[in-house]
């Protein structure tokens, strides 16, 4: 019984891990994104208005 809430307990674990990588991944995704929008908004053509 023990054992096996261990396994669940680690299967969780994994779990968390992994969404935590994954939302990582997404934010540096986004910050790279405004990174280039705001660098090509420094550089690029003037913006109509």
């Amino acid at each position: 019984m023990i054992e096996r809430e261990k396994g669940k307990a680690k299967e969780k674990a994994a779990n968390l891990e992994a969404e935590v990588k994954q939302s990582q991944s997404r934010l540096a995704q986004t910050e790279g994104q405004i990174r280039q929008g705001w660098e090509e908004g420094l550089t690029g053509p003037p913006a109509i208005g």
